[in-house]
């Protein structure tokens, strides 16, 4: 894998690393692990699709993309729409000698029919496209009519502050899996050119990757969770800033700043 990529294999690493090497899974752990491994040292990055790796006889596609829980438009999604709208309000904030800071919040609301209904489309739309990156694989002579393929998605949760539900059994709020999700995984077999997920996401500063193959649905099935029945918790993100002006003079002799004080 290349550490020093701004491609897919960047945001694998990136999740790896916070994930301390960790990536869970059920069902056959040496096999998934050894099949997880193969994959990981062999990424390329590409385009369309954003990476493949080549495994013994097998050339492994594999397609990143990512959704959240808020209401998804035409336009995208509510929370990065809100993202750019503060954005825009932040950049054009003139800053002064004593400092300005802007403070907002972002008005959305986060739903698990969202969550589901965002990931399943986005999983449905990337499966529509499988032809074109094989297509665009075989243009540049990484694959031909004999190679023998395999699909994988990566799929990653942005959602700020990350999907979390309280179990009814428990007082304890529980983050929610995407591999673990009945709607998903009611998908997941019916798109019988799709091998392998890596599902991504986030709570609080803990960072999860999940992987699930078709000879493992089998296992999340057995903890599998119906979106229907559960109420994701609402967190209300919010937005600080700070700007100050600093005097040009003081980097004259010092374009670095390291003799600047805190």
């Amino acid at each position: 894998m290349d550490m020093e990529s701004s491609g897919f294999s960047k945001i694998m690493y990136h999740y790896l690393q916070r994930c301390n090497g960790n990536v869970h899974l059920l069902g056959n752990a040496n096999m998934l692990h050894a099949t997880i491994q193969d994959y990981m040292k062999n990424i390329t990055d590409f385009e369309r699709p954003d990476a493949y790796a080549i495994v013994d006889d097998a050339v492994c596609i594999i397609e990143h993309f990512e959704f959240d829980s808020t209401k998804t438009t035409a336009k995208g999604s509510k929370s990065k729409i809100d993202l750019n709208r503060i954005e825009r309000t932040f950049n054009k904030v003139e800053p002064t000698d004593v400092g300005v800071t802007l403070h907002d919040s972002l008005n959305v609301s986060h739903s698990a029919q969202n969550y589901i209904n965002n990931a399943l489309q986005n999983t449905k739309s990337h499966y529509s496209k499988i032809d074109s990156y094989v297509n665009n694989l075989r243009n540049q002579s990484i694959i031909n009519d004999n190679s023998k393929l395999e699909v994988g998605f990566f799929i990653e949760d942005t959602t700020l502050l990350g999907n979390v539900y309280v179990p009814k059994e428990s007082d304890y709020p529980r983050p929610i899996i995407l591999a673990q999700c009945k709607q998903f995984l009611d998908l997941f077999e019916n798109l019988p050119r799709l091998d392998f997920c890596f599902c991504a996401s986030t709570y609080s500063s803990n960072y999860f990757l999940w992987f699930i193959n078709r000879t493992s649905i089998q296992f999340y099935r057995e903890s599998q969770i119906d979106l229907h029945d559960i109420t994701i918790i609402d967190f209300r993100p919010q937005a600080l800033g700070h700007k100050i002006l600093i005097a040009s003079e003081l980097f004259e002799n010092d374009p670095q700043g390291s003799n600047l004080q805190d």
